[in-house]
């Protein structure tokens, strides 16, 4: 097998494992998808990242799913969808402005832009209360 259907042979595993409820064993496909040498594009290694972030969410690891999705982000700045994500695991952690910044990336999302702006303003509410 080449490293490319390896790369994309583990992905896929990963993701059946991730819905069978074999998060551990996801997450070790997913290392390894991530640990071959090969120039992919970015947006197969941002799918990675977003994957792995998302199974490490499901498992309440919260901060390594944050460095996750900064990876992500740093690799695709454009990507708002990242924002939002990352955005709400800081909320969870009731890091609010950094929440709140990540939002306000992502508030042009579309598909996440009704929520993402609700979230704003209660964040805003939430900051205000507290200071």
């Amino acid at each position: 097998m080449n490293k490319l259907s390896e790369f994309q042979s583990l992905i896929e595993a990963s993701k059946a494992l991730d819905k069978s409820g074999a998060k551990l064993i996801a997450l070790d496909f997913l290392d390894r998808a991530l640990a071959i040498d090969l120039p992919f594009s970015k947006e197969r290694i941002v799918e990675v990242y977003k994957l792995r972030g998302k199974i490490r969410f499901s498992m309440d690891h919260i901060n390594q799913s944050i460095n996750d999705f900064s990876y992500a982000i740093a690799i695709d700045p454009q990507n708002t969808e990242l924002y939002y994500w990352r955005g709400m695991l800081y909320y969870i952690l009731n890091q609010l402005n950094e929440s709140l910044e990540d939002f306000k990336v992502g508030v042009d999302f579309e598909p996440f832009r009704d929520l993402t702006k609700t979230l704003m303003n209660k964040l805003r509410q939430k900051i205000k209360t507290q200071l």
